[in-house]
Formats: structure tokens, sequence, C-alpha cells
């Protein structure tokens, strides 16, 4: 997975900026930079959607962090998951739309009793409507298409970019082992609270 969030980044910018979006200042992965619109300027964060599913990860604080710093995401993914992507799509939402959209998920999930990494669905196409995660719908549904291109992919790993892993965050082992329980449990159509992840060393 991380090559091909590696791959998106990369690409994603130069795209933008293709597409008309004036970006005035790249703080590098993950964070916040700044697009300038109508004589305005706008912080904005560009998140990978790889697997066609958005992270929305709250702090423990209950924030959503990067989110709750920008006014726009910008988020790119492939045309699909697991095969092999043909496209490389960018759509444009509000930050406070995602916020919100987070908001009903977390909030449909304690009424369920789980807990865990949580994410948004791109759109319904690996997603069931009764799966917690597709409780506030998709996000396509709510976005603006920036750009999209073919792309060709051989399939092999890419080179790591030494640069761009310096500046990633490295997941937690917990936030790791939530996101595969989270996963586990969408395509059993089980709750997260029902999976059990044991390590043996």
């Amino acid at each position: 997975m991380k090559h091909r969030q590696r791959v998106l980044h990369n690409q994603a910018l130069a795209l933008l900026a293709s597409a008309g979006v004036e970006i005035i200042e790249d703080a590098g992965a993950g964070r916040v930079f700044s697009i300038k619109r109508g004589g305005k300027v706008l912080r904005a964060a560009f998140k990978s959607a790889a697997d066609r599913t958005l992270s929305v990860p709250k702090d423990r604080h209950g924030k959503f962090g990067l989110l709750d710093r920008v006014d726009v995401v910008f988020f790119a993914s492939f045309d699909q998951w697991p095969n092999i992507p043909t496209r490389l799509s960018i759509y444009e939402i509000d930050s406070a739309t995602v916020v919100e959209m987070a908001e009903t998920v977390y909030a449909l999930a304690a009424k369920r009793k789980e807990t865990g990494y949580l994410y948004l669905p791109v759109d319904d196409q690996i997603h069931r409507p009764q799966w917690t995660t597709a409780a506030a719908g998709s996000l396509i549904a709510h976005a603006t298409l920036v750009t999209d291109q073919p792309i060709g992919w051989d399939g092999r790993e890419v080179e790591p970019d030494t640069q761009a892993l310096t500046q990633e965050r490295p997941l937690s082992p917990t936030l790791e082992i939530e996101r595969r329980k989270a996963d586990l449990a969408a395509v059993l159509g089980l709750p997260a609270s029902a999976i059990s992840i044991t390590i043996s060393l």
C-alpha cells in the first residue's frame, strides 16, 4: 500500500497544477499546503485514497487533526482496488463536509459499540449499505472531480522515495491493527469489536 500512496502523492500535485489549481506552498506528504483561488488563499490537504477509502482518524482529544486545520481536501484514488489500476482521479471536497460525514460514521460505530480505525468510502464499489463505514454515503457524491488521467502500471513495486519516506509519519502498531480489524470486519460483514488479532513472536 505504501508504494501506491507514494505514487499518488508524487503525481497528484503536478496533476492539480496542470488542472489549474495554483499551489503556492507544498510541505510534503500528509501536510497542509496553500492554494490561491480568486485572490483568496485557502489551506488545503492532500490525502491518499489508494484503496478507494479515505482514513478519518481522530486524535486523543476527539479531533480530526489535519481535517480540522484546512478548508479543502484533495484526495486521489485509483480506479480499482485491489486490481491493477488503469486510471488516477483527483477530487476536491470541503473539509467541513468530510468531518460531517466522519462524525456520522463515528456516531453509528459508537451505537454499534464498534471501536478503532474508521474510514470513508470513495464510492460504493467495495462497500455495502449496511456497513458502518457507509453510514454517510460516498465521498464522490459530495466531491468535485478535478482531473482524471489514464495511467500505466506493470504491477511491480515502486522504488522507495527516500525523501518522501522521511516525511511520512509511521502508523502506530495499535492503529495499524485497528485498521486491519476494520478491514476484516467489513469483508465479513461483522462489527469490528468481533474481530481479534493476536501476534505471536
